[in-house]
């Protein structure tokens, strides 16, 4: 049986190793790897400037990224020679700069720097940042292997001057011929690299995961068919013989074929994408269900304006704080916070935010403080549990503090169903209703009419 892992990627079902932990390869036998990971998981934010204008990673980062580089380098280069292979997901060649002390007590520094290719033997590949679409399996040992996976593959990354590198072959372009995927191959009892533009996938817990699950067992039969084929049948093509002149007539024709295809596959991504943008949009509203942070603090805002308040996030002028809802509502000013929690019900602290932040917003400049302020908390309690299985809401000590300070509490999944039905509907009494509701409720969770069942979406 083929052992399999990813490294700075998830592919569902298959086991994670953190990309910064020196661990062994020596249990798999295929290992997909995602050098693009590690940019994130060094900060460039502190750097390390020398007088000759060198700048580096602070000392820190470096010596995150020196263990790094010498621990992939060394642990790849073992894998290859015990044969295994190895699956890199495309990204560009970005080059790291890292330094360290000559020795422990000296300001002698000693810098370095090394690109993401380095650990596969790589550092010359020259790439480019360029996106498309369409994929095609190039002629090559491999066409068979990578063909079902080619058309579920995008790209942002292409290769450039590939008969620079020895032993190391295009398998996958663009419909332009541009090099988007590399085969890598060493002597016959050494492994492969092979080299793929990075799959996407989609992670959404409230979607379909059966096209993300589909794609990691497509990506997953590739890697294995990879591994299991022999190399010495692995010869690359010479370039000429893909001319013109050396193409029977029948090849010819299914070239035309395959271009005419291409052509409406091409049309049809371009009529998709308009839809897709539209559904992303669509999906605004979910975040109430699900999401935390700015993610749910723009679906609050989002559904607010369906039910007629015309809210949106505000910074202060003065101070380092943010209301994440702010809105002008008749005589009334509405100043809300959000949160999620995970598995948890929501606590007290977004309570205390909110208290601070009506007293600092009366200080703000051209604020009427003739106008009332009605402040609401939203929460999305248990947020990964399906809605109907949830059994949270708002802890004591968070539904004690709300009623002395006339808080109203509302639930985003609340929130959810009756902007869904307005947003549908178009009804604007109902609407009118909702919004009464909010800010007429002054102790406990806001409780919205129920949405009529005739119309209900």
């Amino acid at each position: 049986m083929v052992k399999i892992c990813a490294i700075g990627i998830n592919i569902p079902g298959l086991p994670s190793l953190d990309i910064l932990q020196p661990q062994s390869l020596d249990d798999y036998d295929v290992i997909f790897f995602n050098p693009e990971q590690i940019t994130s998981k060094l900060s460039h934010a502190k750097q390390l400037n020398f007088v000759n204008g060198n700048t580096t990673l602070n000392e820190q980062e470096s010596a995150k990224a020196i263990t790094y580089f010498s621990h992939w380098t060394s642990e790849i280069a073992f894998a290859l020679d015990a044969g295994k292979t190895i699956v890199v997901t495309a990204s560009l060649n970005s080059l790291i700069k890292y330094a360290h002390r000559s020795s422990p007590n000296t300001n002698t520094w000693v810098t370095n720097a090394s690109t993401l290719y380095e650990p596969f033997g790589l550092s010359e590949l020259n790439t480019t940042s360029l996106q498309g679409e369409i994929v095609s399996a190039t002629p090559s040992c491999i066409q068979n292997i990578l063909s079902p996976l080619a058309k579920h593959l995008s790209y942002s990354v292409v290769f450039n001057d590939i008969r620079k590198l020895e032993n190391t072959q295009p398998v996958l372009t663009t419909t332009g011929g541009r090099c988007v995927g590399l085969l890598k191959l060493f002597n016959e009892k050494k492994g492969k690299i092979l080299i793929i533009p990075k799959p996407i996938f989609d992670y959404d817990p409230f979607d379909d995961t059966e096209k993300d699950a589909q794609l990691g067992k497509i990506l997953t039969q590739t890697a294995v068919d990879l591994h299991k084929f022999g190399i010495q049948a692995c010869e690359a093509l010479p370039e000429w013989v893909n001319d013109e002149l050396y193409k029977t007539e029948t090849e010819k024709m299914l070239d035309s074929q395959l271009t005419d295809i291409d052509t409406q596959i091409q049309r049809l991504k371009d009529s998709k994408l308009p839809i897709e943008q539209q559904k992303e949009e669509e999906m605004v509203l979910k975040q109430l269900l699900f999401g935390k942070g700015k993610p749910l603090e723009n679906a609050v805002n989002t559904a607010l304006n369906i039910i007629g308040i015309s809210a949106k996030s505000y910074r202060f002028t003065k101070k380092d704080l943010e209301i994440d809802q702010l809105a002008n509502v008749g005589d009334r000013i509405l100043i809300g916070e959000c949160e999620g929690k995970d598995n948890k019900d929501i606590d007290k602290t977004k309570i205390s935010q909110l208290i601070i932040n009506k007293g600092e917003y009366y200080a703000e400049p051209d604020v009427d403080t003739s106008k009332q302020i009605k402040l609401v908390l939203f929460g999305n309690p248990m947020r990964l549990t399906v809605p109907k299985d949830r059994t949270l809401d708002f802890t004591k000590a968070c539904k004690d503090i709300a009623n002395n300070n006339q808080v109203a509490l509302v639930k985003t999944e609340d929130l959810f169903y009756v902007a869904k039905y307005i947003k549908a509907s178009g009804d604007k009494k109902f609407a009118t209703t909702c919004l009464n509701t909010i800010m007429d409720t002054e102790q406990g969770i806001v409780k919205f009419p129920d949405v009529p069942r005739s119309k209900k979406q």
